[in-house]
């Protein structure tokens, strides 16, 4: 596993994230492109709040409207 991840690479492993734990190296690659990248923090955001909303039950589709 590369350290200096793209923003594809790193969507990609943001998502696979919220499914199974990632492995030392992805989580360190993740952390690298996350200081230097602002959209990806962004995206990571967003997928984290869709999961906490998720938990609580609230009805995403409604929000989204």
């Amino acid at each position: 596993m590369k350290l200096m991840l793209n923003c594809e690479e790193t969507g990609r492993l943001l998502s696979q994230g919220m499914d199974r734990h990632l492995q030392f190296w992805e989580k360190t690659g993740l952390r690298i492109h996350l200081m230097m990248c602002r959209k990806c923090t962004q995206f990571r955001n967003y997928i984290l709040k869709l999961k906490e909303l998720t938990r609580q039950g609230v009805d995403i589709l409604i929000l989204m409207d």
